[in-house]
């Protein structure tokens, strides 16, 4: 059982504000997923 909660980090801003570069960042710790969910994913349901 691990000895901490999980902590979900949702990221918005505007175009080139660095969420893509934040996000990368906080993935490259351990037991880490990464999600990228962008507009065209969207339009696609």
């Amino acid at each position: 059982m691990p000895d901490h909660s999980p902590t979900l980090h949702m990221l918005c801003g505007k175009i080139a504000a660095g969420k893509s570069t934040l996000a990368a960042s906080l993935a490259s710790s351990p037991d880490t997923v990464l999600m990228a969910l962008s507009e065209e994913t969207h339009l696609l349901s």
